[in-house]
């Protein structure tokens, strides 16, 4: 998945479907948060709660940009993470393929 934002943008929402190799993962009992840092950084982890969409059975989270979260440009790398009320959590994509994202300036 790859996607371009403007620096300070915070529309679109970001809505992803997350699945495994068995197809849509239901997130339901869960708590998806969305982690991104730049691609040519090891630290400088960000990350922020997102929602899941309707009863979660579709398994589509979504995150609304937060103030100052696209506000340097560059190219991230992302994911989310699902933890679930029974203490487990599961990360997607878990198939070696990444978000990548770019911030360009405005």
């Amino acid at each position: 998945m790859q996607f371009w934002l403007s620096q300070n943008d915070r529309l679109p929402v970001l809505t992803t479907e997350l699945s495994d190799s068995q197809g849509v993962v239901d997130i339901g009992s869960g708590i998806p948060v969305f982690y991104w840092r730049l691609r040519t950084q090891v630290s400088g982890l960000h990350s922020g709660i997102g929602t899941v969409l309707g009863d979660g059975a579709s398994g589509v989270a979504l995150y609304t940009w937060g103030t100052g979260d696209v506000a340097s440009p560059g190219v991230y790398a992302a994911y989310w993470k699902v933890n679930f009320t029974d203490g487990k959590c599961m990360t997607f994509p878990n198939d070696n393929e990444k978000i990548i994202f770019q911030i360009t300036e405005s």
